[in-house]
C-alpha cells in the first residue's frame, strides 16, 4: 500500500517567454534556480520547449519531490529565499504567462 509519506509528487512549470529570451533565461534559470531547488528537495527531471505562437517559446520544467511533507518543506524553504523571489519576478517581467502545476499519486485503495 502507498502511503502519503511514499508518494512522489511531480511539479511542472510552464513559462511563456520571447523567443529571444528563452537562452538567457535558461542561463539565469541553471545559475540563479537550479542549485537552490535542488538543495529545497526538487529532482530536476527535465526540460522542454514548445513553439507558442509568433516569436514566443513555451519552456516546460518536470521536477519531483519525495513526497506531500517534503513539497510542502521546498514551499516554505522557497518563500523564505530572496533569490527565488527575485528569480521569478525577473522571469514574470519577461513572461507573457507563467504557470505551476503539482499532482502526485491517488493512494491505493487496496
Amino acid at each position: 500500500m502507498t502511503t502519503d509519506i511514499d508518494r512522489r509528487v511531480h511539479i511542472v512549470d510552464h513559462v511563456v517567454l520571447p523567443a529571444a529570451e528563452v537562452g538567457p533565461w535558461l542561463d539565469r534559470w541553471r545559475t540563479t534556480y537550479l542549485p537552490g531547488a535542488q538543495v529545497r528537495g526538487m529532482q530536476h527531471v527535465g526540460i522542454a520547449q514548445r513553439y507558442a505562437g509568433p516569436a514566443s517559446v513555451e519552456v516546460r520544467v518536470d521536477w519531483e519531490v519525495a513526497g506531500p511533507y517534503a513539497f510542502y518543506g521546498m514551499r516554505g524553504q522557497a518563500a523564505a529565499d530572496p533569490t527565488v523571489t527575485r528569480f521569478w519576478a525577473e522571469t514574470d517581467a519577461l513572461a507573457t504567462s507563467r504557470d505551476r502545476s503539482v499532482s502526485a499519486a491517488k493512494e491505493d485503495d487496496a
